[in-house]
């Protein structure tokens, strides 16, 4: 960029007297933006030290081959504006310079000076060369204080950007934990967790142990022991045996207690599908014999309930039976009404949702496994019957199943994560939080992107990143590096940001740049392309871009603050 800025720079200044031959590529004559030529030969070093034996055939591979090679010449205008002044002066008794002798080709032309006669005045082309040189000095000193304002005009947009849109995205008090080299950085095993809870009233053991998470991980089989004390499920002084009875007991009690409403929906849609049934079959018979009859069994099945046990082999024992009465024939309050209705409603999301989760996945090829994701979520929404079942949570819920096994710990962390992910589900404003955010971090880290963005309508709410946010890019992964990926940000939430999935999602965007700016992508083909990239990223380098680009953004950040309160002392 720096050598296309300098040919530019002295393009500009020797017009029109001399130009470069081949010419620098643009979109007009005084047009900034310039680029190298397109030539079908190129000239490398490689090529000629080659050719000189300096270098052996062997030594050349691998080397580019990109050099390019520029004459300075003199224009025609200058030819003939040189022209007239000869003869003129010659008219005068001046001198006259002598065409017939020209310089070699590949010299600079500021030094091509044609021979002049005896008469020559060696000061005037003194004159001549040191005029150029001025001219050339002056035209890069211009281009140097305007790029070095438009540097200058574009950072102060960026730090008014960070000002007034950014400054809650970051932690921006400095941690100590988190300088360089200040702690041994490694893997969460399982020797080192053992050490870290045996040893847990030392408070400088979880500042490590946050930083070894952020930086490198949990192992797989200590994931289960670490995720509640990482999710602050559990205190930190706490051992996890001493709650964990607890929250059984309150587990199985909600279980309970949403399986009786569930024996009613159950039965109440059972009925409703066995009247649509019967009403099917009465208009298409033309027997009234045939209508008879199943008149009379329905009749038969309002009674005792016999053609359901028929039709479902499904045996009501008593206490059912009266749930069912109490709420179907007795009409019992609108209270119960519009929980059994509420209550119902979710549950048919949850078991639609339940049964299409992940089902390649070989956990979930077990329909015990897929029972206990169904009763995990039914006891969310018993809890949260305000909120209730939204499409997605069984995405979220799913990964933490097959780590622990335990619907009770399940739930617990289930819950945790809503506290902070819920937003982000539709009728919340944490989903248009996060684009607005999104949107400004593209427009401070890569400018060129930001503009492609804004210059397609769609593009510009950035709803192709709407499923990362939603399931913190579950989909976008597999579950190994989801994993990590979550890990990295509860540990970042307690440290450095609250919003390290921005960082991950400006990763995942500014790797594929250049193939979204080459291809000209619309909205519908970044996601199409990201669809059909779902699961083929490598997690592992954009957990470390995304560190990267929080780094990067945190010391921006502290930099602008500092030239702030220096401004104002």
């Amino acid at each position: 960029m720096y050598l296309v800025n300098f040919m530019a720079a002295l393009e500009g200044a020797i017009d029109p007297y001399q130009k470069l031959n081949p010419p620098l590529s643009g979109n007009d004559k005084n047009s900034f933006e310039k680029t190298l030529p397109k030539l079908k030969k190129k000239i490398s070093t490689v090529a000629i030290r080659l050719s000189l034996g300096s270098l052996s055939s062997s030594e050349t591979e691998g080397l580019p081959v990109n050099d390019y090679v520029f004459r300075v010449e003199t224009t025609s205008y200058a030819r003939r504006k040189k022209f007239d002044e000869s003869g003129k002066k010659a008219e005068e008794g001046g001198f006259a310079t002598n065409n017939n002798h020209e310089g070699p080709k590949s010299a600079p032309a500021i030094f091509n000076i044609k021979k002049l006669n005896c008469s020559t005045d060696s000061d005037s082309i003194n004159e001549n060369m040191n005029t150029n040189i001025n001219n050339a000095y002056s035209f890069m000193k211009q281009k140097i204080l305007s790029r070095a304002f438009s540097g200058w005009f574009n950072h102060c947009k960026q730090v008014k950007t960070v000002r007034n849109h950014l400054s809650g995205v970051i932690n921006p008090e400095p941690i100590e934990c988190f300088q360089k080299d200040s702690l041994v950085r490694g893997v969460v095993d399982e020797e080192y967790f053992n050490y870290i809870r045996q040893n847990k009233q030392n408070k400088n053991l979880w500042s490590q142990f946050l930083k070894r998470v952020y930086y490198d991980g949990i192992s797989q089989s200590v994931r289960a022991k670490a995720w509640p004390y990482l999710l602050q499920i559990i205190e930190w002084e706490d051992e996890i045996e001493d709650v964990i009875q607890e929250i059984n007991n309150k587990y199985n009690k909600h279980v309970d207690s949403w399986q009786e409403i569930e024996s009613v929906v159950v039965q109440r849609d059972k009925e409703a599908f066995l009247a649509a049934r019967l009403k099917h079959t009465s208009a298409a018979t033309t027997n009234s014999e045939c209508c008879d009859s199943e008149t009379q069994s329905v009749s038969s099945f309002k009674n005792d309930g016999s053609v359901f046990s028929e039709l479902f082999n499904d045996d009501y024992d008593a206490k059912k039976d009266t749930v069912f009465e109490n709420n179907c024939h007795n009409a019992t309050n609108e209270e119960e009404e519009a929980l059994i209705n509420n209550f119902g409603a979710n549950l048919h999301r949850v078991e639609k949702d339940v049964e299409r989760c992940d089902r390649n996945h070989t956990f979930f090829k077990s329909q015990s496994n897929l029972d206990k994701l169904k009763r995990v979520m039914c006891t969310y929404v018993w809890r949260n019957l305000n909120e209730g079942y939204v499409q997605g949570m069984c995405d979220i819920a799913a990964p933490l199943l097959v780590i622990f096994e335990d619907e009770v710990i399940v739930l617990e962390i289930f819950s945790k994560l809503m506290e902070r992910m819920h937003l982000n589900f539709p009728q919340e404003i944490g989903m248009d939080i996060n684009f607005a955010n999104f949107r400004h971090l593209i427009q401070i880290t890569d400018p060129e992107l930001f503009e492609t963005i804004m210059a397609e309508g769609d593009f510009t709410h950035l709803y192709f990143s709407y499923r990362w946010f939603l399931l913190d890019f579950k989909r976008e992964l597999p579950y190994e590096e989801v994993y990590s990926l979550w890990e990295t940000i509860w540990a970042s939430n307690l440290t450095l940001s609250n919003h390290f999935q921005l960082f991950f999602a400006l990763s995942l965007l500014t790797t594929y740049r250049y193939i979204i700016l080459e291809n000209s992508m619309d909205f519908t083909d970044v996601i199409k392309f990201f669809n059909e990239m779902a699961e083929k990223h490598d997690g592992l380098k954009l957990i470390e871009s995304a560190r990267d680009h929080l780094q990067d953004f945190r010391r921006f950040f502290v930099e602008s603050a500092v030239l702030k309160s220096g401004t104002e002392d």
